[in-house]
């Protein structure tokens, strides 16, 4: 095993410490007005959404997006707006070892089990899915990157770049790549996330675009 340079340790430790410092200023932000800034952001999203995505297709779009944790952005306006579209909607899944590289999967849920939070990967986001045979399996199908249209991909912090800070596990690095070029990719934040330079490894990507309010 390589160890880490000396550059590499101390990106990494600058990034905990940008990641710590404006997790602690999105957790202080009110919650009425991280509803209202959700609640723009979500606006905004879905006319992003109209212009990039076709609006005739032979089968239903395919969008993946994300079940917030703590003072995430919530997307459950937009997320609404999917369902009566309708489309289909994806959500991530943590594997519980790691499969071609990837700790993320991308799983199909119905409407249905989405307003009544039965997908466990929606209520314990972080936590390994497995799957409880081919019944689950088939109640929450897999999505591969190359057929998701459309993403929205969470993150802590970001600059005016678009340099996006995440939290550390590198699920989304890895993911983001695997994409097809049509793929709508966007993330979300509050404008409070924003900081003037994102640490970044030479590995790191920019988004294409990111959602603020």
């Amino acid at each position: 095993m390589l160890n880490n340079s000396p550059r590499d340790n101390d990106i990494a430790q600058l990034k905990r410490e940008v990641r710590a410092r404006i997790i602690a200023q999105r957790d202080a932000l009110a919650p009425a007005l991280r509803s209202r800034k959700s609640s723009a952001i979500c606006t905004d999203l879905a006319d992003a959404a109209k212009q990039a995505l076709p609006t005739r297709m032979s089968r239903q779009l395919i969008v993946a997006v994300y079940s917030p944790m703590g003072s995430e952005v919530d997307l459950g306006e937009f997320i609404a707006a999917l369902y009566d579209a309708p489309a289909r909607v994806a959500f991530p899944a943590m594997l519980p070892n790691l499969q071609d590289g990837q700790r993320m999967q991308m799983r199909i849920v119905s409407y249905k089990d989405y307003l009544d939070g039965s997908a466990p990967f929606i209520a314990h986001p972080v936590r390994p899915f497995l799957p409880v045979g081919n019944a689950e399996n088939g109640r929450y199908p897999a999505v591969a990157p190359h057929e998701l249209d459309a993403i929205v991909v969470p993150l802590v912090g970001f600059d005016a770049t678009g340099m996006r800070l995440g939290y550390g596990g590198g699920c989304y690095d890895r993911y983001l790549p695997k994409l097809q070029p049509r793929c709508f990719v966007v993330g979300v934040a509050f404008s409070e996330q924003q900081v003037p330079r994102v640490p970044v490894d030479t590995f790191d990507l920019p988004l294409p675009r990111i959602i603020s309010a």
